[in-house]
């Protein structure tokens, strides 16, 4: 038997949290990253709860449940990469997913990079996330990509508090051979 994995579901637009719902109704293990957005409308500003990646949600399944999550009105489908089977995603992204947005103050969407070292964060509030740097200005961002859905958000953390753990990412290396 196949142990649960990571899979990102695409879903029909501003359907999020009623597909979230309804698989954890189910017994299905979901995962809807949310931030809290400040809106404005003509006559007031107003903070709402938004997803962090609009059209997607997390879901940990084996294989074998998968067209019980088909089944959930809103979803279109699994998100597969280069073949029809599903890609999944890292246990460590979502851990640093799930880490990063319980401090929303720092955080912001950023488009996913092609260069730069693989870090952990050491110490703080971030520690254990697992990202690519990105200097900007006299800040340090670490960037942390969801791959298969090609989106990510970065946060920002002082120089010392990150470790290389490598040397640069694989997106980062074929760009490089690319050149």
């Amino acid at each position: 038997m196949n142990s649960p994995r990571w899979y990102v579901l695409y879903l029909r637009s501003r359907y999020e949290k009623r597909v979230h719902e309804e698989l954890l109704q189910r017994g299905i293990e979901s995962f809807l990253p949310t931030i809290i957005e400040i809106r404005q409308w003509s006559d007031r500003k107003k903070k709402v709860e938004a997803p962090l990646f609009p059209g997607y949600d997390f879901v940990r399944i084996e294989l074998s449940q998968k067209l019980r999550v088909l089944e959930v009105d809103g979803v279109v489908k699994f998100v597969a990469i280069g073949s029809a089977r599903p890609e999944p995603v890292p246990d460590e992204q979502i851990e640093s997913l799930r880490l990063v947005i319980t401090s929303p103050k720092t955080l912001r969407k950023e488009s996913p990079l092609n260069e730069g070292e693989v870090v952990r964060v050491k110490s703080g509030p971030f520690a254990g996330a697992q990202g690519i740097v990105v200097r900007a200005k006299n800040s340090t961002r670490v960037v942390i990509s969801i791959e298969a859905i090609q989106q990510a958000i970065s946060i920002e953390v002082a120089a010392g508090d990150v470790e290389q753990i490598g040397v640069k990412s694989e997106r980062a290396k074929k760009v490089e051979v690319g050149k």
